[in-house]
């Protein structure tokens, strides 16, 4: 094969067109005089003469050499090394990143990289010699230096270490203690008991409130009696691996289980054959107790009150877990293929679909799950029908357990962060004055504005970006940013380079992708052709990128990419000064957003995450609570979104699918600015800025009219809700203090509704002296209530109340 150093300044964009090979030589050395102070990138451009792979690629020498190609360092932290298929006719680009070494000004170095190909070996040598021309961090704040591409092999912030409020799992015996709840190990290596300590408003307690199983998880063989030895525990920083052997007749069990500190339990059961065989039946059984069962959504149940279902696998729906539980104690059961990997999320999930657990939970099309809630307990089984092995057979059942809540939920930080969310940002000074006027104290900065014009790539206008951050923080403003993963831009320095990885980052596929107006984009067509998912473009009508959209396309889920986001993110806390990041619907796993989570902990960053209502054909129809339940521990607050229809939807569905509150988490209302009313059920205000609306400072009038940072929340399902209206249909949430309390009301039926309001003073902790309609400015007029006399509420509508001693 032939090898032709290209300045990394002319990126190969066509891999067929060979005429940019013209006026360049192939060479077997080359000689580089390189700044010590960077992380240089050398572009190497490969012509097979019949090789058809690169198997490997070995660097000698002194000075540090990483090939993007072929070392990989995943996004777990674990290392391999890749081939690189070649074609006849076409240009394989190849990318060495030589290690920055200021220290060695002037060094020089002799450096052989061998090529291993299926047709032999072939050599390049490197003579390098460093220079002492200065170079800021490393080439990093220098997009066409294209040091970045490092940071695809990052590996920092995978330290095993809790991120607040969690703390290391404790062991006694059988028994781990994390936040808010104790974990009893049965001899089979699973869950026997739980047992929560959060109360109905999700805060901390110290005697226990709930106990979630009413007897112990079970791994069935029906006809085989599994006798187990003891478990054995091996203690981490942030998690607890459990390990468990069992035998029976016919077959070995080996249980490998992994507890994290913020409430997942990973596990995976090896069945082995020792001799042919055949059993009815293998079933993982969940016995909930009937007070942990009061609401469910998941395997096409959506979020409501808990009732009998059953399912069977299908591959058109991302179904593949189940929730059950009552407000502050609940379980989610995630059942996973041996070969799982991450589906795509939103318009794009039937491109790279749920992979079906065939071979084992759904055998073939004979398994399934089953929920049954009965007056004395409430089970989940997942089950696979008749179970035929031979002897020899190995089969690996894997499943998740989440256990919620799972952090108390701090309020005060709720009612104290208060977001600017513009998506028309034209001027970052008006911004800041608008906020600052309304009492705002975090901007949002969405992507395709002046300050942040790339989706998921805020590194073009970093100048811009920084000057915004510091003046805004002058006015006591934080600024977080749009920053997450999923799609990719045609306007990413490195894109080509990415390109000439494959279908490692990008996904090279031809599907169904967003639908564009004119079809998909001709920027994507020239340099992808067809196989390629069209995502999100953005035209900017003036100014720098007019006729210059963004053009973006879709990303592997969990590729290294991961490590580039932890990396950029570290970037843009330490150079421009941000204070947390905005998600957008995200295919990231719990492993990259607990690192992002570790990276804004010195800056005590926030991480707020808009979800779009997945429940529907063609995102799978699948919950949102559900389908990013492992990312909800490291989330500061949700943004629950477009799709949600709040005055159609039952109170079930918005305290399970919307509020957060089950799993220790607060929201806030998108579509339409949500109802006012409804939103304080749920202690929920709407976004100022998006879409116009900036309805959200007379709630926070309110909020701060009353103080209500200093007020326990008392939802309509707390037993000790002071305030009962006597309508199923008008639902009652109190905001409590010592002297005074906000009482929030809504008829959720399409019918007036006369009801008496029933106080229990006892509950509410005063005797009521003054009740009254609360001011709210543009919602409702302040005006005295008589509690002798029957309220009247119009269907779906609502009113706040205030009560004084």
């Amino acid at each position: 094969m032939k090898i032709y150093p290209i300045d990394r300044k002319t990126p190969i964009k066509q891999f067929d067109d060979l005429s940019l090979l013209n006026g360049h030589r192939p060479v077997s050395s080359l000689k580089l005089k390189i700044p010590a102070e960077e992380n240089f990138v050398l572009q190497l451009a490969v012509l097979p003469e019949g090789e058809q792979e690169i198997t490997s690629i070995q660097t000698y020498g002194k000075t540090p050499i990483l090939c993007i190609n072929t070392e990989i360092t995943d996004h777990t932290g674990k290392y391999r090394q890749k081939a690189v298929p070649l074609t006849d006719g076409e240009i394989q680009p190849l990318f060495f990143v030589i290690g920055a070494e200021p220290e060695n000004k002037g060094a020089e170095d002799l450096v052989r990289i061998t090529f291993q190909t299926d047709m032999g070996e072939q050599t390049l040598t490197l003579e390098v010699r460093r220079t002492d021309e200065p170079v800021a961090q490393g080439g990093d704040s220098e997009l066409w230096r294209l040091s970045r591409l490092r940071w695809l092999n990052s590996s920092r912030f995978l330290d095993d270490k809790p991120v607040p409020p969690y703390f290391a799992p404790e062991r006694n015996g059988n028994t781990i203690r994390i936040l808010g709840r104790d974990i009893r190990i049965g001899q089979n290596g699973l869950p026997e008991a739980v047992t929560i300590y959060f109360d109905e408003s999700i805060l901390l307690r110290d005697t226990p409130q709930k106990k979630l199983f009413c007897s112990p998880m079970e791994f069935c063989l029906d006809g085989e009696t599994i006798l187990y030895d003891a478990p054995t525990f091996t203690s981490k920083d942030g998690h607890i691996d459990i390990a468990a052997h069992g035998c029976s007749e016919h077959f070995n069990l080996t249980l490998a289980g992994r507890l994290y500190y913020e409430g997942a339990l990973h596990y995976s059961i090896t069945v082995a054959a020792t001799a042919d065989a055949e059993v009815k039946n293998i079933r993982l059984e969940t016995s909930l107790s009937p007070d942990c069962a009061d609401y469910m959504n998941g395997l096409g149940a959506t979020g409501g009150k808990a009732h009998d279902t059953s399912f069977r696998w299908n591959p058109a729906k991302h179904w593949d877990c189940l929730y059950v539980g009552a407000v502050n104690a609940g379980i989610r059961l995630k059942w996973k293929a041996e070969h799982y990997r991450r589906p795509l999320v939103n318009i794009y999930y039937k491109n790279l679909p749920l992979v079906i657990p065939e071979t084992t939970w759904d055998n073939h099309g004979n398994g399934g799950v089953t929920f049954e809630k009965g007056a004395d307990k409430a089970e989940i089984s997942a089950f696979t029908g008749r179970f035929s092995m031979h002897a020899g057979e190995v089969r690996r059942f894997d499943f998740e357990i989440h256990l919620t809540p799972f952090s108390p939920i701090d309020y005060k930080k709720h009612y104290a962060v208060r977001y600017s969310h513009n998506d028309n940002l034209t001027s970052g000074a008006n911004e800041i004055r608008r906020a600052k006027a309304n009492g705002l104290n975090y901007i949002n900065v969405h992507h395709g504005n002046p300050l942040n014009p790339i989706i998921n790539y805020p590194f073009l206008e970093t100048k811009k970006l920084k000057a915004f951050v510091e003046a805004a923080k002058e006015k006591d403003i934080a600024v977080k940013v749009y920053y997450t993963t999923r799609e990719h831009s045609n306007h990413m320095a490195e894109v080509f380079a990415y390109k000439a990885l494959g279908d490692e980052i990008i996904l090279r596929k031809k599907g169904e992708g967003y639908p564009h107006k004119g079809g998909v984009p001709q920027w994507l067509v020239k340099y992808f052709g067809d196989e390629i998912i069209p995502a999100w473009k953005v035209d900017f009508p003036h100014g720098k990128y007019k006729n210059d959209p963004d053009i973006t396309f879709i990303v592997h889920p969990g590729s290294r990419l991961d490590n580039y986001y932890i990396e950029g993110l570290d970037y843009l806390v330490r150079n421009m000064g941000i204070k947390g990041i905005y998600i957008d619907d995200t295919a990231m796993d719990r492993t990259t957003l607990e690192r992002a989570k570790k990276v804004l902990m010195p800056v005590d960053g926030l991480i707020d995450m808009h979800m779009w209502n997945h429940e529907c054909d063609v995102a799978g129809d699948i919950s949102c609570m559900n389908l990013y339940t492992e990312l909800l521990p490291f989330l500061d607050s949700l943004w629950i979104g477009e799709g949600y229809r709040y005055r159609r939807m039952t109170p079930e569905f918005l305290l399970m699918e919307v509020s957060g509150i089950p799993y220790g988490k607060t929201s806030a209302m998108l579509q339409d600015g949500g109802d006012p009313y409804i939103g304080m059920l749920y202690a929920m205000n709407n976004r100022f800025g998006w879409t116009g609306v900036t309805t959200a400072t007379r709630m926070y009038r309110l909020w701060d009219d009353f103080g209500i940072e200093d007020s326990e929340m008392r939802g309509y399902w707390h037993s000790k809700n002071p305030v009962a209206t006597g309508n199923d249909s008008v639902l009652s949430t109190v905001y409590l203090k010592t002297d005074s309390a906000l009482v929030c009301l809504f008829n959720f039926s399409g019918e007036v509704a006369s009801f008496p309001l029933k106080i229990d003073e006892e509950k509410l902790g005063f005797p009521v002296g003054k009740a009254e309609a609360a001011f709210i400015p543009g919602l409702q007029r302040k005006k005295k209530i008589s509690l002798d006399r029957e309220i009247s509420l119009a269907g779906k509508d609502g009113v706040i109340l205030l009560l004084r001693r």
